[in-house]
C-alpha cells in the first residue's frame, strides 16, 4: 500500500492509457467509453459485495478476496458540511496510519493498492460510499473503473463491450443501467 499525491496518481492513470479531462477526471483514450451507472443500495451489508463486484478481484473457497493492483484516488470529501467532513476524514486517516500511512488525504488524496490488499481496498472504499465522498477506483488492468458519486450513484466506465458486458454481469445484483457513451 503506497499513497500518491495528485501528480502520481495522473501519472498512474497516464502510463495505464488513461487520459484526465479539464477536471481532472479519467477517461478512455483508447477505444470507446460505454458506462453503466447504478444506484448505491441502501442497505450497508450489501456495500462490501458491491465494492468486491467493482473490483479486478475475485473471492476464494476460503472467502479471502485477492486481485489485481488497484488506485482508489479520493475526488472530493467536503461536499456535506464540516460535521460530516471532520468526521469522516477522521475515520479515513485513522485507517490510513492504522497501515502505518503517515499523510493525510490532503496531502495524498490517491491509494495504490497491491494484488494482495484487495480487503484493505474495500475497508477503505467503504468511507466515501459510506459519507458521500467522489471517489475513484481504477484497476490496473485499466479496462474499466468506478466512480462513487456524491450523489448516491456508481458510474462504472468500460473500454469496450466485452469489458462492459463483464461488469453488467458482475453487477447485475444491483440493477446497472446502460448509460449513453459520452
Amino acid at each position: 500500500m503506497k499513497t500518491l499525491s495528485i501528480n502520481q496518481a495522473q501519472t498512474w492513470c497516464a502510463e495505464r492509457g488513461l487520459g484526465l479531462d479539464g477536471f481532472g477526471n479519467p477517461y478512455f483514450q483508447r477505444g470507446g467509453m460505454r458506462g453503466l451507472e447504478l444506484k448505491i443500495p441502501e442497505k450497508p451489508s450489501a456495500f462490501v459485495p458491491l465494492i468486491l463486484a467493482l473490483l479486478d478481484a475475485t473471492v476464494d473457497e476460503t472467502d479471502l478476496p485477492s486481485g489485481a493492483e488497484h488506485l482508489m484516488w479520493l475526488r472530493d470529501w467536503s461536499i456535506w458540511g464540516n460535521l460530516s467532513t471532520s468526521v469522516g476524514l477522521e475515520l479515513f486517516n485513522h485507517l490510513r496510519f492504522g497501515y502505518g500511512l503517515i499523510d493525510t488525504a490532503d496531502e495524498t488524496p490517491a491509494i495504490l493498492f497491491a494484488e494482495s490488499e484487495i480487503s484493505s481496498l474495500i475497508s477503505f472504499s467503504l468511507v466515501p460510499l459510506v459519507f458521500g465522498w467522489d471517489c475513484y477506483i481504477l484497476p490496473a488492468s485499466a479496462k474499466h473503473f468506478a466512480f462513487i458519486s456524491h450523489d448516491e450513484w456508481i458510474g462504472v466506465s468500460s473500454v469496450d463491450e466485452a469489458t462492459e458486458t463483464k461488469m453488467l454481469s458482475r453487477l447485475s445484483h444491483w440493477g446497472p443501467r446502460p448509460q449513453p457513451a459520452p
